[in-house]
């Protein structure tokens, strides 16, 4: 099962970044939204742009991070069709989202790094890779969101927009191209891949 996904977080200097929402979208259109309740709003560590651009979108249900964790493992684990069926991350840009996610992950020994809800560490695909590389004429800024940017779970319906709209343009078949590789030969990307 695709899934699209999306975080808001504080991006700390000399610090972990905090989590404060996480939304997914799946190709079902099956949603999972969630705010991070012990995230302090009022902190002096809080990026003042979060106050603009963050925070007036946030719309709950708020919960506690363990509970926001386990709510979006059992939200995965859910729109798996069966116990074998893998599970494939999108994000626009995965660097920070993933690190966060991962964390929480480990931070709460949800799952150990075998991946045991089928998910290795630190795998995920980028849709910007896939639009650059396997769809350069689209532009993805002609694409609306679906909701207020810099809410998560509108990003994340914006990403499986995005996803849709790299399908329509390529015929991957047809261009028998090398998911480690790329078509920019010699340029390693593994987390890309073509299996979209």
């Amino acid at each position: 099962m695709k899934y699209f996904v999306d975080t808001e977080f504080n991006p700390r200097i000399g610090k972990a970044p905090e989590l404060i929402s996480l939304g997914a979208v799946d190709m079902n259109g099956r949603e999972f939204y969630g705010e991070n309740l012990e995230f302090d709003m009022m902190s002096l560590e809080v990026d003042p742009w979060l106050h603009e651009n963050v925070f007036p979108h946030l719309t709950g249900p708020g919960m506690l991070e363990k509970a926001l964790i386990d709510g979006f493992v059992d939200y995965l684990n859910e729109g798996k069709e069966n116990k074998n069926d893998p599970l494939e991350i999108y994000f626009w840009v995965g660097t920070y989202d993933w690190f966060i996610i991962w964390d929480l992950f480990t931070k709460y020994r949800i799952w150990d790094y075998k991946g045991s809800a089928n998910i290795p560490a630190r795998h995920y695909k980028e849709l910007k890779h896939l639009q650059e590389w396997f769809a350069p004429k689209l532009d993805f800024l002609d694409i609306k969101t679906p909701g207020a940017v810099h809410n998560a779970l509108a990003d994340a319906k914006w990403n499986k927009l995005v996803y849709e709209a790299v399908r329509k343009e390529v015929d991957f078949t047809a261009q028998r191209l090398d998911p480690e590789t790329g078509p920019h030969g010699g340029q390693t990307y593994s987390t890309v891949g073509l299996d979209i």
